[in-house]
């Protein structure tokens, strides 16, 4: 992993079987991307994203630990969410589809996303 406090350009892991963020820069100067890996948590990723967060398809329950700021698209489509904690405030986009509890949690409480 970069582990520099900084890294300038955009951080593309996806499909390399990492199980952790441990180790990653703090700040990244574009995109992440760490979809289609083992992630089973985001402790350890960065604070600041400034595009966008790609993470889908892993195994997170929750996005604790995830960035705090995104600037673009935040995308954990097809992972086992059972929480919306830890969800950047202000974000433009999300994508939380194929989360089965997620979405069945929403709809049988009456509550919506977005």
């Amino acid at each position: 992993f970069p582990s520099h406090d900084r890294f300038g350009g955009d951080l593309r892991l996806q499909k390399n079987k990492l199980s952790n963020c441990r180790g990653l820069s703090k700040h990244i100067g574009g995109v992440l991307n760490l979809s289609g890996n083992e992630l089973t948590s985001l402790q350890g990723c960065p604070e600041n994203v400034p595009e966008s967060f790609l993470c889908q398809v892993n195994e997170l329950t929750s996005l604790k630990g995830g960035p705090k700021t995104v600037g673009g698209r935040y995308d954990v489509s097809d992972n086992e969410l059972t929480s919306l904690e830890g969800l950047p405030k202000n974000l433009m986009f999300i994508s939380v589809s194929q989360s089965r509890y997620l979405c069945h949690t929403f709809f049988n409480s009456g509550n919506f996303i977005l």
